[in-house]
């Protein structure tokens, strides 16, 4: 919603590299200015094609994200309100296909390594609560969809269900209902808890870490599995919370109705649906068990919606999304957001509609934007807070479980197992951060760029038979990008230096600026009206008519990047404003949290270099209109 829109990580790899041609292509180097909400220092990136890599910090290690220009583009030029310098260099074919396999593949394998430590932390934590004395609930997929009591239920118990069960009863490839739960309960009181088995060859550059079956997900998928036999033994009705429309929104007119050709498209749907079900049933695949739950609380909410005639959908936002504060700032663009949340429904109910059966995707559209609507519904309503969640989201029916089940093992040695499950993961910890992590000077978002280009020159030299000395890499730097920038150059790692250095010393054959969403929108107002007048009235956040303080910005009085001459003065006035704003904060301390005191003290800290001239804050915006967000994605004439 207020934040950037980010798509999810791909997992394809580029594998095959084209054959050296001379033919022209080109890359970009991406410097981003710096702003105060992410990276004060400034942010480098290479794009190639239409995708943009870059590293981020994530947790003390150096993470390589892989984003659609338009995606990055807006996100960095439009919501953080930064300036994008792009260097564009010429490069033959073979060199941008060979660059861009390196970087496909680095981001596979860093997204991997991450997703491994990851796992190893839940196992942790599942098992510390598992062997907790006053057994706490788990929460865990699946287990939310359907009411577990019948305060909780927000429709009757679905018809098509018990067909359902009577589909996978007669099905020859599937066991009995019985056996079934009898042969999870038994596999789940038997799990393996031992620690996973973590090693240094893991988190060694491009190391493809094999697929590991983690405690936590074996564990989760043998309760699901066990839940979606006793939901079809008994059927029981969806959970209320499981819902992006409650009963309430069906009662009244949030819960849009369903009109013929949604009929049509939820009976297709429905039938295609349950026929995927029965074989899913058969437990051949590990994670049958959340998979058949979805597809169940799916298959019932589709029924509840030509029964009641309205839609009714599984919430995708979940009970552990991120949680957002309405104040009167935001409360002023709710109409605006719910419009465009609205519009956003109705194109994913035309693309459910044009859909040939039954299209996973176009379902989880559907779901994804009738929560978000609903939550924006909620809030102009009155709510004081609501959901949302960055990127693409698919139902997951988190809920508790109460009193889990401890596998055996750990009924007598459950502390020596946590224990050697953190040591095992603390040794991985640590050897990633030798290999991956982060560091201010020899291991950043800049050098880390500059490296692997020198790994994929390196690679070249070794396919061709030659030796590979010292020298080599700088030959190969110079033939395909026209020069060699040193990785290991300590001044190099500093954003707008390393911009610099790659004007200097690669094939740059022209260099653009694309002005920040603030500067751009003041630029076409200037051909509008007076431009002196323009100048003086957006030069303040005070009467800017562009911009709206973002949630997290903080206070200042002036911008100060639109020109040099002036900062220091411009920065002692941010100077005083804000360290009024923090007088005014210990007042408020009380009220807010501390909020306004926080905005005031970054916001003097950010003053701080403008007296010398240096600019770092800009603003950001929390919300773009849909209109105006082409504007972002093209530099200002």
């Amino acid at each position: 919603m207020w934040a950037p829109v980010t798509l999810a990580l791909s997992f394809a790899v580029f594998t095959a590299v084209a054959s050296a041609a001379v033919n022209p292509s080109e890359i970009s180097y991406l410097y981003v200015d710096a702003n105060e909400d992410r990276a004060s220092g400034g942010h480098a990136a290479i794009r190639m094609g239409d995708e943009v890599f870059h590293f981020q910090y994530d947790r003390g290690l150096m993470r390589l994200d892989r984003d659609e220009w338009s995606d990055f583009e807006l996100d960095y030029r439009g919501f953080q309100n930064r300036t994008l310098r792009v260097s564009r260099i010429a490069v033959s074919e073979d060199t941008e296909a060979r660059l861009q396999a390196s970087f496909r593949q680095r981001h596979l394998s860093r997204t991997l390594q991450i997703e491994l430590l990851d796992a190893a932390a839940a196992d942790e934590a599942l098992v510390a609560k598992l062997i907790d004395s006053e057994r706490p609930a788990v929460a865990l997929p699946g287990l939310g969809f359907f009411a577990a009591r019948a305060e909780d239920a927000a429709t009757t118990a679905s018809r098509r269900l018990a067909s359902l069960r009577a589909a996978i009863e007669t099905d020859p490839g599937s066991d009995s209902l019985d056996h079934t739960s009898r042969a999870l309960h038994a596999a789940l009181l038997d799990l393996p808890v031992r620690p996973m088995d973590l090693s240094s060859v893991d988190f060694e550059p491009d190391a493809f870490p094999r697929p590991r079956y983690a405690f936590h997900q074996r564990y989760a998928d043998l309760t699901a599995g066990m839940r979606a036999i006793e939901v079809l033994s008994h059927p029981t009705p969806l959970n209320e919370d499981a819902l992006a429309a409650r009963p309430s929104d069906l009662a009244g007119s949030r819960a849009p109705s369903l009109r013929p050709e949604d009929r049509e498209s939820l009976e297709r749907s429905a039938a295609a649906l349950a026929a995927r079900l029965v074989p899913l049933a058969r437990g051949t695949r590990p994670d049958w068990g959340p998979a058949l739950l979805l597809g169940m609380a799916r298959l019932a909410a589709m029924e509840a919606s030509l029964d009641s005639g309205r839609w009714v959908l599984l919430d995708a936002l979940g009970a552990d999304a991120e949680w957002l504060e309405i104040d009167p700032r935001r409360r002023e663009l709710l109409p605006a957001l719910e419009a465009e949340a609205r519009r956003n429904w109705d194109l994913a109910r035309e693309q459910f509609n044009a859909a040939d059966g039954l299209d996973e995707m176009a379902q989880t559209a559907l779901e994804e934007s009738a929560s978000h609507w609903m939550e924006l519904r909620r809030a102009l309503e009155g709510a004081e807070r609501i959901r949302f969640a960055d990127g693409r989201s698919v139902p997951r029916g988190i809920g508790p479980l109460e009193r889990p089940p401890r596998p055996r093992s750990l009924e007598t040695k459950g502390p020596e197992r946590l224990d050697a499950m953190r040591r095992a993961t603390g040794i991985a910890k640590s050897e990633a951060l030798t290999r991956l992590g982060y560091h201010l000077v020899s291991r950043n978002c800049v050098s880390e760029l500059f490296a692997l280009i020198d790994e994929t020159f390196a690679k070249a030299v070794r396919e061709r038979g030659e030796a590979l000395d010292a020298d080599a890499v700088t030959r190969e730097s110079r033939i395909r990008l026209g020069g060699y920038i040193d990785p290991a150059f300590a001044p190099g790692v500093i954003p707008f230096v390393s911009s610099r250095r790659v004007r200097k010393n690669w094939r740059v054959v022209a260099t653009d600026e694309l002005p920040s969403l603030r500067r751009a929108w003041a630029s076409r107002l200037r051909a509008q009206e007076a431009p002196a007048w323009v100048a003086l009235r957006e030069s303040n956040t005070l009467t800017s008519t562009l911009y709206t303080s973002g949630g997290d910005d903080s206070l200042f009085v002036f911008f100060t990047d639109d020109g040099v001459a002036l900062r220091p003065i411009l920065g002692a006035f941010n100077l005083t404003a804000a360290l009024v704003g923090a007088g005014v904060g210990l007042l408020r301390l009380p009220f807010d949290g501390g909020r306004a005191l926080d905005a005031a003290l970054r916001g003097a800290l950010f003053s701080l270099p403008e007296l010398a001239f240096q600019n770092i804050r800009k603003g950001t915006f929390e919300w773009i209109p849909p209109a105006a967000r082409a504007a972002a994605s093209r530099p200002s004439s």
